[in-house]
């Protein structure tokens, strides 16, 4: 359900986060293959579109703590960053030899 006060609001809160660049091999995506679910005709887009020189949108991650490793199950002690958003754009950067990636990180609530 698509909400336009609140894709509003995401777009004035998230304007205000600058993207800062992350190793591809330090994030962490789902734990199933691209090709089962994705839309490989838009990869190949972005795919041509990176080679074409255009900049990719961020794609959006968290900052994988202890606390968050099991909820979203990653293991590896490499990866630094949950992918939360931008799967498509991550994958065509990959398939493109891209080593760093810009990207927004959630930033983390702090408890009072």
């Amino acid at each position: 359900m698509n909400c336009p006060a609140h894709q509003q609001g995401v777009q004035v809160a998230t304007k205000k986060l600058k993207p800062v660049l992350i190793p591809v091999n330090e994030i962490a995506s789902t734990g199933y293959p691209l090709t089962d679910y994705a839309d490989m005709a838009k990869v190949q887009r972005m795919q041509a579109a990176i080679r074409d020189g255009d900049k990719m949108k961020p794609v959006r991650v968290s900052e994988l703590t202890p606390a968050n490793r099991d909820l979203y199950g990653v293991i590896d002690p490499k990866k630094k960053w949950y992918l939360n958003n931008g799967h498509h754009r991550l994958a065509a950067q990959a398939l493109e030899g891209v080593k760093k990636v810009r990207a927004v990180p959630y930033l983390r609530s702090k408890r009072i």
